[in-house]
């Protein structure tokens, strides 16, 4: 992904986040340098050198939103964790339409510490606070879902219905028109005589209210069992934060509040060995520490095949947290041009018959059929849907699928064993890990 940030006199700076950033040539010297950097000085106990690191940033960053000349952001492609804290800082951003955005940093056991936390908060629950009447909580719960759950947009429409881009920000459909937007808007702007906003206390925070609020939230998803007590441990953090900390009594405070209490949050998780682990991993391997079933059995699959990935043009129907987007992310992580349709896109077929790979999760009986394959693709199947007479069948049409494809799973029997295969695999992984740290 790349953050093009454009402010006037002319000022044009690239912001390249470390996830491509560690796939590029400099990547191992970017392992190195996080590794040595972070993770060792976490472990050195260097808590004052990390603290002012990560001031730093919020200095830089607050500096945009503050600036007394316009700053327009452009992003395209994956903008996740820094990438999407640097974009939500500008005055303005101007987005790609295949933008997907996200707070992903609880994936290595952290918080966003760079005015994620704040950037949400004042993107999402300040507007409706300024209106009289307005309950607080259903806004904070879906700021806290987004960084709790490092929910990832499926594109840069999505992006602005979790909040990640306001309504005065601009979604170009065709990417490589973005910069020319930008410039054009940040051009604009500064011919009608911008003005950095006020410095005011203008974010609402609920404080012990909030906390409770969304502990019960994150309480009924450990019962459950969707989360591991340490999720549970870094869910906390994250809604002590984003509720302005123990405050007795909801009031509105200064942005600055929000920022200590993201470096605090930041710093005390860095100091769990968990977190660490998990960082450690990420940076070996380019992989989190544990992939998720049923993507990972598909790369599997794939794998086993002997399908080749890099440079094949991959669609995947379904842009499910659980299934599309990770599935996404690998695919593009091994090389393919990915593309994330939903049962919204207009002319799916058009985007499936273009592909070399189609991945299909909806929960729709048969919605893919054999029209709308390419001759020859690999099609995977994750479906599994019951019919009225009590059969099986996934979101795709197997029978008039098989006629064109050059491969395709079936359902039942397909994905579905994969998943429990790469279950046990994360389980004895895992038991693996915990031997090894005694």
């Amino acid at each position: 992904m790349t953050v093009w940030l454009i402010c006037l006199p002319v000022l044009i700076v690239v912001v390249m986040a470390t996830r491509i950033v560690l796939r590029s040539r400099s990547g191992a010297a970017m392992r190195v340098f996080l590794a040595f950097n972070v993770v060792m000085a976490a472990e050195n106990k260097m808590w004052d050198e990390i603290s002012q690191g990560v001031k730093t940033m919020q200095d830089l960053l607050v500096g945009f939103r503050y600036c007394s000349k316009p700053v327009v952001a452009a992003p395209f492609g994956m903008a996740l964790g820094g990438g999407a804290e640097v974009a939500m800082a500008a005055d303005r951003i101007c987005a790609a339409g295949e933008s997907y955005m996200g707070l992903v940093e609880v994936g290595v056991g952290l918080l966003p510490a760079g005015g994620g936390c704040r950037e949400l908060l004042r993107r999402v629950v300040t507007p409706p606070m300024k209106r009289a009447d307005s309950d607080p909580l259903p806004f904070l719960g879906k700021v806290f879902e987004n960084i709790a759950m490092a929910k990832v947009s499926a594109s840069a429409l999505q992006a602005q219905e979790m909040g990640f881009l306001t309504d005065g920000d601009r979604i170009i459909m065709k990417g490589e028109h973005v910069l020319t937007e930008a410039k054009r808007e940040v051009l604009a702007m500064a011919a009608a005589g911008y003005a950095p906003p006020p410095r005011t206390k203008s974010i609402y925070a609920l404080g012990q209210r909030g906390i409770a609020a969304l502990t019960i939230m994150v309480q009924s998803m450990l019962w459950g069992d969707f989360i591991s007590e340490y999720d549970m441990f870094i869910a906390k953090k994250i809604a002590y934060v984003l509720s302005g900390g123990d405050l007795s009594a909801p009031q509105w405070v200064d942005e600055q509040v929000i920022l200590d209490l993201e470096r605090e949050g930041f710093l005390s998780l860095l100091g769990q060995e968990k977190t660490v682990a998990r960082i450690k991993h990420l940076l070996m391997t380019g992989k989190p520490l544990f992939r998720p079933c049923t993507p990972y059995g598909v790369m599997k699959m794939l794998e086993s095949e002997r399908v080749e990935i890099r440079g094949a043009v991959a669609v995947i129907v379904g842009a499910s947290n659980i299934v599309g987007k990770p599935m996404a992310m690998l695919l593009q992580s091994a090389g393919a041009t990915v593309t994330i349709c939903n049962s919204k896109t207009r002319d799916l077929g058009w985007h499936t018959r273009h592909a070399d790979i189609v991945v299909v999760a909806t929960g729709k009986p048969r919605m893919v059929d054999g029209s709308m394959i390419k001759p020859g693709a690999v099609v995977i199947d994750v479906g599994i849907n019951r019919l009225p007479d009590g059969k099986l069948c996934g979101d795709v049409d197997f029978e008039s699928a098989r006629e064109v494809a050059s491969a395709i799973t079936p359902v039942p029997g397909g994905v579905g064993p994969m998943t429990i295969a790469m279950l046990l695999v994360n389980t004895i992984e895992a038991a693996e890990r915990t031997l090894q740290s005694k």
